[in-house]
């Protein structure tokens, strides 16, 4: 496995690219202003915490998934949606990577770098 910051991590990017791929076709057959038509609706709550997650990473919203930035860029111009991203740090995801929690948790028995009980 190739060691890498945990936010641009290679299989990360993989598996966000390969998803997001998915869901801009699916918009291209049914968003509106929103996921799902012009009204915004629980689709676009559970897209906001993935594309802030995608941000973090360093992806190009715009360029790689034009109908996936366009259905974001409504969704977080909502009052309601905007003061929770707000709350929750912003429109990108805040990094919650503790380098020395990981290494308490990757120590435990059972676990991958942990002796085994």
């Amino acid at each position: 496995m190739v060691k890498a910051p945990p936010a641009v991590h290679p299989l990360r990017l993989h598996f966000i690219r390969r998803e997001f791929g998915a869901i801009e076709a699916i918009l291209g057959r049914c968003a509106g202003c929103f996921a799902v038509g012009d009204e915004i609706t629980v689709a676009d709550c559970f897209l906001v915490p993935q594309v802030r997650n995608a941000l973090l990473a360093g992806i190009d919203l715009a360029g790689e998934f034009p109908a996936l930035a366009r259905v974001f860029e409504n969704t977080v111009a909502v009052p309601e949606v905007a003061a929770v991203l707000e709350a929750a740090g912003g429109i990108v995801q805040p990094l919650a990577f503790d380098p020395e929690k990981f290494e308490v948790y990757a120590d435990l028995p059972g676990s991958a770098g942990g002796a085994e009980r």
